[in-house]
């Protein structure tokens, strides 16, 4: 009996030996409806939250004189505010690049960032083809990162496009790293340091990168194992020592916040249920927003570190010991697990959890889907990625809807996240500036019986205080802001109109007297 022969497809050659081949172009055209499909509404969002301070009242990114300081100086040219704990010199240059092209109309950026989005997609197309063998296991991975919901945070957010140039970055750093080991080529080898140098220079979570090689090399067999190639993980490792270096010259500290909770160990309770979250984002892409208020987990009695603990047990058993075998499903919890650890908390960062934290993470998970969804017989795979995919388009579009304009996204943040102080603020500002003074206030108060220690909050309520002719209520409130923000860029500022809140109050005193 002849033995069947499998049929060659875009990853292999004449020989049945695999090869690395960036996608045909049907499928490289149905990626870019896909993603067009769920993001269109953003191409006529304006700038949002952060992006006021990354970028429209940033004077740095105006002119290419300033490009030295986006690697020396952070503090001054990161955002038009001093933002501390952060050095990602080339976000600042490509906002730089957007500016000199576009000016300030945010459709220039917000097509920069679904440039990059799109070509991650086809990078990772083109990997996952060559790990899974199958070109259409690399195409359903890519459609799944390109449209899963929980992306659109770190496409939509013109504040993100850090997440998206490590992405890329680190995509085509594993990609031209595979060449190299099909070719043994040294310039290969080179090409993929670099391109894992500027992912770094991109964000800094890029830095477990090579601890996820690592993972590849030990979960996909190939003909030289793990270790045999100890001397190119030492070349790996040194880029990152290279870049902690460079960064500590200009940022001695690395922490951005105390730990949440006030020790290392609550804060360890606490991002089980962050990881708990994670996992649920993943699979249920639902109650999206921006500000994820999780009150510190203190006590071993709070249930939801145990939740988070026993999610995490449960992928641990199924990836590694149930479907071992298989391979895939390692790889998925290895990649997520090692690109959360950076945003662990274990180094404390500004926040406690985030979507755009996961797209990276991403990636190994949607690895795990092509794979899935291709052994699905052919009969039932269309209809598989139809229910897949049309969900995904339809909350990408409601969430992108949802970044369009700015009243309706804190209203809706507000919504999901009735403890964010920042929603209510930021709504509250909002109102403050359309003339619905009583509305404003009913925010601000609000959101100070959350949070009275939060010092924006002051400052808000101060300019309405001021504006309704309540001067000692604004002169408090600045003094207050103050007091909590003593290192406040505004500073100066803030004290030139309490000293002229002090003379009106004088003024009002003596006419009293007379």
């Amino acid at each position: 009996m002849a033995r069947h022969r499998r049929k060659p497809d875009a990853t292999t050659d004449r020989s049945g030996q695999r090869q690395l081949s960036p996608p045909r172009w049907p499928v490289v055209l149905l990626l870019a409806a896909l993603t067009l499909a769920a993001y269109w509404p953003v191409l006529s969002a304006g700038f949002i939250y952060d992006d006021k301070l990354f970028v429209v009242d940033n004077p740095a990114i105006r002119g290419w004189g300033s490009l030295p300081g986006f690697f020396a100086d952070p503090a001054g040219t990161t955002a038009s505010v001093p933002w501390p704990g952060i050095w990602r010199p080339l976000r600042t240059a490509s906002y730089a690049l957007d500016y000199t092209l576009w000016g300030l109309r945010p459709l220039g950026f917000h097509l920069t960032g679904l440039l990059l989005h799109f070509c991650s997609g086809l990078l990772l197309a083109a990997l996952a083809a060559f790990l899974l063998e199958s070109e259409l296991a690399g195409a359903v991975a890519a459609a799944l990162f390109l449209l899963h919901p929980v992306q659109t945070e770190a496409v939509s957010w013109v504040a993100s496009r850090g997440d998206l140039l490590m992405a890329l970055f680190l995509l085509g750093s594993w990609l031209l790293r595979t060449v190299y080991l099909g070719t043994r080529n040294k310039r290969w080898l080179a090409a993929a340091l670099v391109a894992f140098a500027l992912s770094l220079l991109s964000k800094e979570t890029a830095a477990v990168f090579p601890l996820a090689l690592l993972a590849v090399d030990a979960i996909v067999p190939t003909a030289e194992g793990p270790r045999k190639r100890w001397r190119e993980y030492l070349l790996w490792i040194g880029v990152v020592i290279a870049y902690l270096a460079a960064r500590m010259a200009v940022l001695p500290a690395l922490p951005q916040r105390p730990y949440w909770g006030g020790s290392l160990g609550t804060t360890l309770l606490t991002m089980c249920w962050a990881l708990f979250e994670y996992l649920r984002l993943l699979v249920l892409p639902l109650w999206l927003h921006v500000d994820y208020v999780i009150a510190p987990v203190k006590s071993l009695v709070d249930w939801r570190w145990l939740a988070g603990l026993a999610a995490a047990a449960a992928v641990l058993i199924l990836a590694f010991w149930k479907y071992r075998a298989l391979r895939w499903p390692a790889l998925a919890a290895a990649w997520l697990l090692i690109f959360l650890l950076p945003v662990s908390n274990l180094v404390p960062i500004t926040a406690v959890m985030a979507e755009r934290f996961l797209y990276v993470p991403l990636i190994g998970v949607c690895i795990l889907a092509g794979w899935l969804l291709a052994k699905i017989p052919v009969k039932y795979r269309n209809a598989a990625l139809v229910v897949v995919c049309v969900p995904m388009i339809a909350l990408g579009i409601r969430r992108n809807l949802e970044w369009q304009e700015p009243f309706k996204f804190w209203r809706t943040e507000l919504s999901r996240s009735p403890r964010s102080v920042i929603a209510g603020n930021n709504l509250g500002q909002i109102c403050y500036h359309a003339g619905d003074l009583p509305q404003a206030e009913s925010l601000y108060l609000q959101a100070m019986a959350l949070d009275p220690e939060f010092p924006d909050l002051h400052a808000s309520l101060g300019d309405l205080y001021y504006k309704t002719g309540r001067l000692q209520q604004a002169l408090d409130q600045y003094a207050e802001y103050l007091r909590l923000k003593p290192d406040a860029h505004n500073r100066a500022q803030a004290e030139q109109r309490m000293e002229r809140i002090r003379g009106l109050i004088d003024q009002q005193q003596n006419l009293k007297t007379l």
